[in-house]
């Protein structure tokens, strides 16, 4: 996708997706129990972390963030996002037409961090 300037955004010129990886890996990151905690003598407020959202990526977090309770499901647990639902959260989210491809694809690579930390949780 290009856009009217002639440039091609960042997230589709093979640049790293770490930030968005990371953001979405966080947000679904398993907080260890009191047990776990007490062990160690530590509470939750010793371990609390922080994860920040780029400027450049907050409105595909917006789009995530939104789309967390839009998982498909089966046995194992969930497999991707129902992307039925995009019409509705572009539009909640506020998302540009212009910018919909490029959010689709951070999207995707949140979904992805997501599924992975996700199956991690479950190990």
């Amino acid at each position: 996708m290009q856009r009217t300037d002639g440039s091609i955004p960042l997230r589709l010129a093979g640049r790293s997706h770490k930030k968005l990886k990371q953001v979405a890996a966080g947000f679904y990151e398993k907080e260890p129990s009191i047990e776990e905690l007490t062990a160690y003598g530590l509470t939750l407020d010793d371990v609390a972390t922080t994860i920040e959202v780029w400027p450049e990526n907050y409105q595909a977090f917006e789009v995530f963030s939104a789309m967390s309770t839009q998982w498909r499901v089966s046995m194992s647990g969930p497999v991707g996002f129902d992307y039925g639902v995009l019409p509705e959260i572009w539009q909640r989210c506020q998302v540009a037409e212009s910018d919909r491809d490029d959010a689709f694809h951070c999207l995707r690579v949140m979904e992805g961090a997501a599924l992975k930390q996700i199956s991690l949780n479950s190990k």
